[in-house]
């Protein structure tokens, strides 16, 4: 079972979606980025999203921050405010919800580990290398920046 940290500030939506998904998949909740913290050293995540308006910390810098010490976890933003997708993009996070979600659609999502490697694989009879979407992502986002840069060396 797909382990699901969800932290927002509103203890509405965090109820909300304990009811919505709790009974297909390990859901951990918290009401703050501090506690979502605590809370993705205790769990280790398959997947982590935020809420990108909090008081204190905001969505995209706890995301940064979880990032670190949970590398292999799938990120994402849910938000009332679609304006902040480029800014997530920008951060490197290309999972992006807007509120209210459709629960049909976050549902797929949240399924999508079980068709990832746990980790990384090559198959050395035909060269093909799966890497986790984090990683595949990052690189992606790497090539982008080094193709836009003005310097791409």
């Amino acid at each position: 079972m797909n382990a699901v940290l969800y932290v927002d500030d509103e203890p509405a939506a965090l109820r909300m979606f304990q009811k919505t998904f709790g009974a297909e998949f390990h859901v951990v909740t918290a009401g703050s980025a501090e506690a979502g913290l605590r809370e993705a050293e205790e769990v280790v995540p398959d997947f982590i999203l935020a809420d990108e308006r909090m008081p204190g910390t905001n969505g995209i810098t706890f995301l940064e921050a979880v990032r670190a010490k949970c590398p292999h976890a799938i990120i994402a933003i849910v938000t009332a405010y679609s304006s902040m997708k480029s800014a997530a993009f920008a951060a490197g996070i290309t999972n992006f919800f807007t509120k209210p979600y459709d629960a049909a659609e976050m549902r797929k999502f949240l399924s999508s580990a079980s068709e990832l490697p746990a980790e990384d694989e090559h198959d050395t009879t035909t060269g093909v290398v799966r890497v986790r979407a984090t990683q595949a992502t990052e690189s992606v986002i790497d090539l982008l920046k080094k193709i836009n840069s003005p310097d791409p060396r």
